[in-house]
């Protein structure tokens, strides 16, 4: 999603880009990013990249990097193209391979400072997101996206039941991964702590109602603590939907940025070399 959205808007400012993403997300980078140049790759664990790949990056300027700057299955390994890193909350920042592929990059940003996450000297940018598609004003429902997670899917079959039964309109999202499009603006969101979600319906002013979701790399927990409301009980979340349907109030202002603030800077780091 970060990297589709940072393509597009460096593509837009005439830098050559080159997408590389697993194969099974090539669909969605062609819908996310119509225009940019995208290849698949999927390097087993351990392996390098392909040969065409690499000799694509000895010749690149730069390699951006999401998330991972030491690689998610040790294919970079060996890659001497100098590194930019887009950095966001990692529970593992003290693991001694994010910190060797951390000191591999160039210059490094990070898109969750507010988290205090990471104690490295890096830059700093408010978390980018973009803006929520909605079809029309708020319609005052009641939107619960599980992600395609079954325990979720569980609890929200039970709790959309008790919502509908208290009279309040109410709308279920399986569907895992963007884009976040509603047909109409939902008061409230019930779902996971993940990155684009969160920044998302921030960005939006829509009311996020997290349930924290176990991953390897995301710390969900602490940004939902930050960004979101945390309910871990179902009841206390049930309570909390119906005050906010029955009384509608402002979410908080929460600082986000937009891919082009990203695209600034890395143009800059890339000038810089």
């Amino acid at each position: 999603m970060r990297c589709a959205g940072v393509a597009t808007a460096l593509t837009e400012r005439g830098v050559d880009v080159e997408l590389l993403v697993p194969s099974s997300r090539l669909d969605l980078v062609h819908h996310l990013a119509p225009g940019v140049l995208a290849a698949g790759v999927v390097p087993p664990e351990g392996a390098a990249l392909p040969r065409e790949v690499a000799t694509g990056l000895a010749s690149a300027q730069a390699l951006v990097v999401d998330t991972f700057p030491e690689g998610v299955v040790g294919e970079l390994e060996g890659v001497t193209t100098p590194r930019l890193g887009l950095l966001r909350s990692r529970r593992d920042a003290g693991d001694s391979r994010f910190r060797d592929g951390l000191a591999a990059c160039r210059a490094a940003l990070d898109l969750e400072p507010a988290l205090a996450w990471l104690d490295a000297a890096v830059d700093r940018l408010a978390p980018v997101a973009r803006s929520v598609a909605t079809g029309a004003d708020e319609d005052g429902s009641v939107c619960l996206l599980d992600g395609g997670d079954e325990a979720l899917g569980q609890l929200f079959d039970k709790l959309g039941r008790r919502l509908h039964a208290l009279g309040l309109p109410v709308r279920r999202r399986s569907a895992s991964g963007p884009p976040l499009i509603f047909a109409a603006r939902p008061r409230v969101v019930v779902g996971p702590a993940g990155y684009n979600l969160t920044y998302e319906l921030a960005a939006a002013g829509i009311h996020h109602l997290a349930i924290p979701r176990p991953r390897p790399f995301d710390d969900q927990t602490r940004r939902a603590r930050a960004v979101a409301e945390v309910f871990p009980r179902p009841e206390a979340l049930e309570r909390r939907i119906v005050e906010l349907c029955l009384q509608p109030e402002p979410r908080p202002a929460v600082e986000t940025a937009t891919y082009d603030a990203v695209a600034s800077w890395l143009i800059e780091q890339l000038e810089a070399t």
